[in-house]
């Protein structure tokens, strides 16, 4: 799954998703659009929290790295 359709699926705005790794709105854009790589150490870390919030909720899908689009 990519990126967003990763945050669609934990039901998170970009701008939540932003707050949750400590990044900006422009940032995350850019990792969603794929103008810049997201690093390893973020996209790890945003899989973590996005699994957990689709286990409190929505779709339990497995998340793919984000560069996989």
């Amino acid at each position: 799954m990519d990126l967003k359709a990763t945050r669609k699926a934990a039901g998170l705005t970009q701008v939540a998703a932003a707050k949750m790794l400590g990044v900006s709105e422009r940032t995350w854009r850019d990792w969603e659009t794929g103008a810049t790589a997201m690093p390893q150490a973020h996209r790890e870390l945003f899989n973590i929290k996005a699994r957990r919030r689709t286990r409190k909720g929505h779709d339990d899908t497995d998340i793919a790295a984000a560069g996989e689009a």
